[in-house]
């Protein structure tokens, strides 16, 4: 349902919404490690660590406001959707591999350690950490695709390095996933290094210092 509301979770706690409409949703430092599913259309929603107890959807699409994660922990498909806002995560999967990923925003901020199922990145994408993990090498006989719709943007001249795995780029079609992306880095602001392995990399161009 619809409320006009800006909920705050101050203290850990399992919650599923049921396409819950709200002015905002944060959850705060002292309700880390809640446990999120379902769907919410809000503002804005900021979080620390959060689990995955289902698939959960996050929309800010309609104010364009940011969705602001720490980390995001668990099975299942999360998609994030900002329309022309900010997505910024600290990291996706990092301790336990998320599901699908789906991600439409002006930009996305990533952090360093990524793991997912799949990755669809529908808007440009910042990275910030020293070296950046992104991976959908879900096993030893499959892996998931990585697709960015955006260009791949470092924060300071060779400063970002970027992995991405798609599998081990070796053996079975069926262990190896799709790498799909448009520009990398900028002739003033290169990336450190572009390291990729899985089955078909398509690319239009690359700055890398």
């Amino acid at each position: 349902g619809a409320y006009a509301e800006d909920v705050s979770v101050i203290a850990p706690r399992t919650l599923n919404f049921d396409d819950a409409t709200l002015n905002s949703l944060s959850v705060l430092a002292t309700g880390a490690d809640s446990t999120l599913s379902g769907s919410v259309k809000a503002g804005s929603v900021t979080a620390f660590d959060i689990a995955l107890g289902g698939d959960l959807s996050l929309d800010t699409s309609a104010a364009g406001g940011t969705i602001d994660l720490a980390n995001v922990d668990g099975a299942h498909d999360l998609t994030l959707n900002a329309g022309s806002g900010v997505v910024l995560a600290g990291g996706l999967g990092a301790t336990t591999r998320l599901g699908a990923v789906d991600i439409t925003a002006d930009n996305t901020v990533l952090g360093a350690t990524n793991k997912a199922a799949s990755f669809d990145f529908n808007g440009d994408v910042t990275l910030t950490a020293a070296s950046t993990l992104i991976d959908t090498t879900v096993s030893d006989a499959a892996a998931g695709n990585i697709t960015f719709a955006g260009d791949i943007f470092g924060s300071t001249d060779g400063g970002q390095s970027l992995t991405l795995s798609a599998g081990p780029g070796t053996g079975a079609k069926s262990a190896n996933g799709d790498i799909a992306m448009n520009n990398a880095g900028l002739p003033n602001v290169r990336l450190g290094s572009l390291t990729v392995s899985g089955d078909d990399f398509t690319a239009l161009t690359g700055d890398e210092s």
